[in-house]
């Protein structure tokens, strides 16, 4: 068996990221297992883990992010490198984290990976069963959390010639709401949604707005799906509407308050639910507050691009209200952080024990390769990027 790996926990940089790559129980198993860790001084902190609890259990804290990544070889993170992080990249690394590396705006990322030789493994593609199982706990928050929001925004949020402008304390209010999960929000009516995707998020995101008191029309294009669907909601009575892409719901896009994207495959980019024309058709009159929650792998709504929860909505041309927030669960901190921790760390041992050989002892972590020593191994995001795939 090869020598292990030194494990490396950033403190995640993106905009209000609370989640951290380990917590304090996850770096205990690793170090029960003689896996060196090193942890980046305040990474847990957002999460309600001290630097003083990763050093009891035996981490190591590193004051410099450059130092982490120079002596670590698992690079064990949430979300992709960010901005300045690209430049701690080299050869040595393999990195485990969510990529969405089909997205057009990791052009950059996909480039640095390649340049800098780096194995990279994406959480979001690990597939084991036909589920991509590291996703699905951070979509049902993310869906969730995309009914809060619903009501929120249209509390919370007006428009002043041409500009969004935000109540004097919406950002505390919406890190209070995030909070709550998985308890219903009171006093905040979402009205009526149209939800696409009737996978994990749109599930999570009917559920929360039906609670919420709301109206939901859902758009799944699986038939099988939607007799399910209308099953496991009967309940809610005519409150809840399922269509198929075949269906004139027309109306219901017209009519309704918000719009919610939902719809995802694993490793590509998101596919688009509607034209630009739709859009513009459906909308007039009534714009909408447009939630896409796809947006990390490019979105389901012509003209989405990624916001950050530091000004996390945007208007359209034609007037909608658009959220576009690429780390929508970030904001959950401890919960989300334990949720993605229960799934990955088994793999994370088996990466720190066995460096790339666990590749090959696991099928879930081929299936979430990405790139391998600067090759780009992934059909689906050579084919986003129009990149020639190596085999």
């Amino acid at each position: 068996m090869s020598e292990s790996l030194v494990v490396g926990i950033p403190r995640e940089i993106k905009p209000r990221e609370k989640r951290v790559g380990l917590t304090p129980r996850g770096v205990k198993r690793l170090i029960d297992s003689k896996i060196h860790v090193l942890v980046e001084k305040g990474a847990g902190q957002a999460s309600g883990f001290s630097d003083e609890k990763y050093k009891e259990l035996g981490a190591e804290i590193i004051v410099d992010a450059s130092e982490l990544y120079q002596r670590a070889n698992l690079i064990k993170k949430v979300k992709e490198p960010y901005s300045s992080e690209l430049a701690y990249l080299s050869p040595h690394h393999v990195l485990f984290a969510f990529l969405h590396l089909a997205s057009p705006e990791n052009a950059n990322l996909i480039k640095t990976l390649i340049d800098r030789k780096v194995t990279a493994i994406g959480l979001e593609t690990m597939e084991k069963e036909g589920r991509t199982i590291c996703l699905e706990p951070m979509s049902e928050i993310a869906g969730t959390l995309a009914a809060y929001f619903a009501g929120f925004f249209r509390k919370s949020v007006s428009i002043q010639k041409g500009s969004v402008v935000y109540s004097k304390e919406f950002f505390k209010e919406l890190e209070e709401l995030a909070m709550k999960y998985p308890d219903f929000p009171k006093n905040l009516p979402p009205g009526k949604t149209i939800v696409f995707g009737g996978g994990a998020v749109g599930r999570n995101a009917a559920t929360t707005l039906l609670e919420m008191g709301g109206e939901v029309d859902l758009v799944e294009k699986k038939r099988e799906k939607r007799e399910t669907l209308q099953k496991e909601f009967h309940s809610y009575g005519s409150r809840f509407r399922v269509w198929g892409l075949e269906d004139n719901f027309q109306a219901s896009l017209k009519e309704a308050d918000s719009w919610i994207g939902c719809v995802h495959v694993a490793g590509e980019r998101a596919p688009l639910v509607l034209s630009h024309r739709d859009l513009q058709r459906l909308t007039s009159g009534k714009p909408k507050i447009i939630l896409d929650i796809a947006v990390d792998q490019g979105g389901n709504f012509p003209g989405t691009h990624s916001t950050t929860y530091d000004n996390p909505l945007y208007l359209d041309d034609f007037g909608n209200l658009r959220f576009g927030v690429t780390n929508t669960p970030s904001l959950c901190g401890k919960g989300a952080s334990e949720a993605i921790e229960r799934v990955t760390l088994p793999y994370t041992l088996l990466l720190a024990q066995n460096g790339e050989e666990a590749i090959q002892k696991s099928s879930e972590l081929r299936t979430g390769l990405q790139v391998f020593r600067g090759k780009l191994v992934n059909e689906a995001v050579a084919r986003a990027h129009h990149l020639p795939l190596s085999v």
